[in-house]
């Protein structure tokens, strides 16, 4: 798979951290949460890479909390990679956390949207182009008149890291490439019920 064409795809992050209930902390998440978002939409990049790269940025986000350091960590956990999805969790509680498979689904879900499927033995050559379409349009000054790299070294440099370059690159130009989205509260009710089912499925199998 490639990245899709910037006419056929568009990534999207909330404005700041949609979950928790502190907003100092989640200001100061905000550039975290973005990056993961953004992270999870570049096409070929691994789960790991987008967790690393939110816990990075929240341990430099929480250092600036000194005593609340802890606290605001905590904020980052419900915030972090679990939760993916365009909602807004109100009520965040342990047994109403997202599953490993729905984890998943919905990473692979968002890469299945960012990218496009290529021959493979195409698959070289599509990528390129599609890295050089990027820099003509956000970094002409790296490309020739004919649109291709000028350095000659730096398309092999990045061999076997390109997702990690296409996600720096499209964070580079986030103000044209992200576009701010609301997340939807997940209705009270509906957590309540799914709640209690799932507090009766751990008192059924010993959980509890």
């Amino acid at each position: 798979p490639i990245p899709k064409a910037e006419s056929n795809y568009t990534f999207w992050a909330p404005d700041g951290c949609p979950n928790g209930k502190q907003d100092n902390y989640k200001e100061a998440l905000g550039q975290c949460c973005t990056l993961k978002y953004v992270c999870a939409q570049t096409c070929g990049i691994s789960f790991q890479e987008c967790f690393d790269t939110f816990w990075e940025c929240a341990e430099r986000a929480c250092d600036k909390f000194q005593q609340d350091h802890r606290n605001c960590l905590d904020e980052a956990g419900w915030n972090d990679m679990r939760f993916l999805l365009k909602e807004r969790r109100e009520k965040l509680v342990m047994l109403n956390m997202p599953k490993d498979a729905d984890i998943c689904t919905a990473f692979h879900g968002l890469q299945r949207g960012s990218c496009d499927c290529v021959p493979q033995a195409e698959w070289e050559s599509k990528l390129k182009a599609r890295f050089e379409d990027h820099f003509r349009e956000h970094h002409p000054d790296k490309v020739t008149k004919k649109g291709t790299f000028k350095d000659k070294k730096f398309w092999k440099a990045w061999k076997g890291k390109r997702a990690e370059l296409f996600f720096k690159m499209v964070m580079q130009s986030k103000d044209k490439l992200v576009k701010n989205t609301d997340f939807s509260a997940e209705d009270e009710q509906k957590q309540m019920e799914e709640h209690v089912k799932n507090v009766k499925r751990a008192q059924e199998a010993g959980e509890l």
